[in-house]
């Protein structure tokens, strides 16, 4: 017997329907009788006074978001087919593959195209670069995977051990490349020059694994498999735990970033939550009910202290979950528009938002703490050619989306300046502007205009320089004037309040002067 089937032996032992403590359905906020408590889930109860009864938190899904971007910054045809897959690497690189069997990378200081990957035989599903940027790796359904240096700006080498790729992902500290696919999970050290080492870890079913995720100590991946199963394996020495779950099938997984528990989606509308130290399954949350033929296609836990994961599903539904309590947090959306992938995004304010971005074009932003929305982002043109969202990435550091479609093209959205727009002084703007529309003062496209032109120059010195955060309330501007790209505001009646306690009584005229950060 190998080691393999001994430690399935064992688990069987180990598992009984008592494992799973409850199943969850959706609209089931009550948690009376959970007998997890936070410590098995590793993770400690933090009080939020703001959120409110998942009943009262279904939002109508023709709700319209107090910001929108309609446009986007930049529009270029990347591929000659439908592109798969995006990735970015800070504010430096970013790369793309698709059904044209290649794969190219650009500089996102331009969007200029440095570097085209044309050796892959079927089409680039995957694309990822190592922890310092200085790697990159696309592979093909076939199973090729190619490494690039960003360094040199050239083509590396190969690697065709894998069949049917599913996956890849590189180690978090080391030039490790990992993948998955039919024939297993393979790992290989790489250098830039060459593979020095090669290990494969296979299960005895013949399952192929669709998702996998290092833990947190760099020495574990957790892995799920098309047959539902999941595995636990040491990297070092290629031994498995197999963690229980009964699900019949698995299409995406996450690990948390500090305590010992992931969550796994499968093709029924289900989240399986596991304890990956006793690997014991904890929770299932129904995300759906009686959802027979509906997939989760996103899952992802919240980067902050907060134990929260966000579900996308290809029917449409976006939620939020509150694990150690099992309550249901949020509904974002419940639509017709399937979720092709979502995210946190953490702002320099440390505000968090969850970002998701449906098939038919429409990227959407949410506060995650109240569940409001915040932000629309679709590119008109693209929409008006029928083509379909299929891969989304966020460049944290300049706040920019970068979306990939069937049409081959690549879009840049910038938003930074938007969120700036939910501001006092972006409200009043848009505030007094909207009356000189009404009275016919001056035209909409003119007030778009000056909104713009106010975005551009602003948000970076709102987000960057601003040393003194204050926070201050008017009801309009009194008077705004752009002169050598200088703003200059004039309010009335101005409240002020600083981060620490509020500043006494109310300002008769406050006069603002900023410039764009650059000058």
């Amino acid at each position: 017997m190998d080691e393999n089937e001994m430690d399935d032996d064992e688990n069987e032992e180990l598992f009984d329907e008592e494992d799973i403590v409850r199943v969850i359905p959706l609209y089931d906020s009550i948690n009376d009788s959970s007998e997890v408590s936070n410590v098995a889930c590793g993770v400690s109860e933090t009080k939020d006074e703001d959120m409110e009864l998942a009943e009262d938190d279904i939002k109508d899904g023709n709700e319209n978001f107090p910001n929108a971007i309609m446009e986007a910054d930049n529009i270029i045809s990347a591929c000659r087919d439908e592109a798969f897959v995006v990735a970015c690497f800070e504010d430096r690189w970013l790369a793309i593959g698709g059904k044209d069997d290649q794969a190219v990378l650009y500089s996102l200081q331009n969007l200029e195209l440095v570097l085209r990957i044309d050796e892959h035989r079927d089409s680039v599903i995957c694309a990822q670069f190592n922890v310092k940027g200085q790697l990159l790796a696309t592979g093909d359904m076939s199973g090729l995977i190619v490494v690039s240096s960003t360094t040199d700006l050239r083509r590396c080498f190969s690697i065709d051990d894998c069949e049917e790729l599913s996956w890849i992902q590189w180690h978090s500290s080391a030039d490790i490349l990992l993948a998955g696919g039919k024939n297993g999970v393979w790992m290989w050290l790489i250098t830039t020059d060459t593979v020095r080492q090669t290990k494969v870890y296979i299960c005895d079913s013949p399952a192929t694994s669709v998702d996998a995720k290092l833990l947190s100590d760099g020495k574990q991946l957790l892995s799920c498999y098309e047959d539902g199963s999941v595995r636990l394996w040491s990297l070092k020495d290629e031994k498995s735990i197999s963690i229980m779950t009964r699900a019949g099938s698995a299409t995406c997984l996450d690990i948390h970033c500090s305590s010992p528990v992931a969550i796994i989606g499968d093709l029924m509308a289900r989240c399986y939550f596991v304890n990956t130290e006793t690997a014991k399954t904890l929770r299932i949350f129904t995300v759906v009910e009686g959802a027979s033929q509906v997939a989760v296609e996103c899952v992802k836990f919240c980067p902050g202290k907060e134990p929260w994961f966000v579900v996308g599903t290809n029917s449409g539904r976006l939620a939020v979950y509150d694990f150690s309590t099992s309550i249901l947090r949020h509904i974002l959306k419940d639509d017709t528009d399937p979720v092709v992938t979502c995210r946190w995004y953490v702002a320099d304010s440390n505000e968090m938002y969850i970002i998701s971005a449906g098939y038919s074009g429409m990227v959407e932003m949410w506060d995650s703490r109240s569940g409001l929305p915040l932000l629309v982002v679709q590119s008109q043109s693209i929409a008006a050619e029928s083509s379909h969202l299929l891969s989304m990435d966020l460049s944290v550091k300049e706040s920019t989306l970068y979306t990939s479609y069937s049409s081959g093209q690549l879009c840049k959205f910038s938003m930074s300046y938007q969120l700036y727009r939910s501001t006092t002084l972006g409200m009043a703007l848009r505030s007094t502007l909207d009356e000189f529309v009404e009275d016919g003062t001056i035209t909409p496209s003119l007030a778009q205009t000056v909104l713009t032109t106010f975005d551009k120059c602003i948000n970076r010195a709102l987000s960057q320089r601003v040393k003194n955060k204050v926070n201050f309330k008017a009801d309009k501007l009194k008077a705004y004037r752009f002169c050598d790209n200088v703003w200059t505001f004039v309010m009335e009646n101005v409240e002020f309040r600083d981060v620490t306690q509020p500043v006494d009584g109310v300002v008769d005229r406050v006069k603002i002067v900023a410039c764009d950060a650059k000058n």
